[in-house]
């Protein structure tokens, strides 16, 4: 609508509060960024939430509680991770967890709240020579801040961590083989599965758009086929494991 000069489809999506009341989606208004929350009900903005420290917003999460939103922020000509607690007002809300070089998008909040997983190349990335790397999963310790590397494939995209319900697994996106496919991984890292074999792959508008959702028991994914989109769900215990 008028309000909003831009919404960033290309490279973010919105995201549903695990009770599915609320929806929070990204954009400009104003020539700033702001994060809007809708009630999904009554079809109107709850809160416009305006973040004029940052240029750009993408891919917000819900926290498990509902109280905080994650989120990747374009300042500076870096991308890094912030996170909003919607108990305070636009200016002090807003706090910064990654202060780097280094790419982090995509973040997702484990089902305990204890973790976020992202996507970086801060494990393959060589600054000193100004080489990029691929980009690899990580899990980042709330309280802490400590990041550890989760995997994914090497020399491949890695992206769009999505937690399962149990929160030890992870589902992502991966072109390992070329095409980009749903992958399922181990917290611990004992087990990466591939969960689709798609010919033209499970992808967005770009190669970093997000193209997979996960609640509620089921993967939703869209696919580019026939010169347009479709929209699939796993959603079956065999197809998820």
């Amino acid at each position: 609508n008028p309000h909003h000069e831009s919404l960033s489809f290309l490279t973010s999506a919105g995201a549903s509060a695990q009770a599915g009341k609320r929806f929070v989606f990204p954009g400009l208004s104003t020539g700033e960024p702001v994060l809007t929350i809708v009630d999904v009900d009554k079809g109107r903005t709850e809160r416009e939430i305006r973040l004029s420290e940052v240029n750009e917003v993408v891919n917000p999460a819900w926290s498990p509680d509902g109280k905080q939103i994650v989120f990747s922020a374009l300042i500076g000509g870096f991308t890094d991770l912030f996170v909003f607690d919607l108990e305070k007002d636009d200016k002090s809300g807003l706090r910064r967890l990654t202060t780097d070089a280094y790419a982090e998008i995509d973040p997702a909040w484990s089902p305990d709240g204890q973790r976020i997983a992202f996507s970086t190349d801060r494990f393959t990335t060589n600054l000193e020579t100004i080489k990029p790397g691929h980009l690899r999963l990580a899990l980042m310790e709330v309280s802490t801040g400590t990041v550890r590397e989760l995997g994914g494939f090497p020399e491949a995209k890695n992206i769009s961590p999505q937690w399962a319900a149990d929160g030890r697994s992870i589902y992502f996106l991966s072109d390992r083989q070329g095409i980009t496919n749903i992958y399922r991984t181990q917290v611990d890292g004992a087990k990466t599965t591939q969960l689709t074999n798609m010919l033209t792959g499970a992808s967005g508008i770009t190669a970093l758009s997000p193209a997979m959702s996960y609640a509620g028991g089921r993967i939703v994914f869209s696919a580019y086929e026939n010169d347009g989109y479709n929209i699939y769900a796993l959603d079956t215990a065999e197809q998820l494991a």
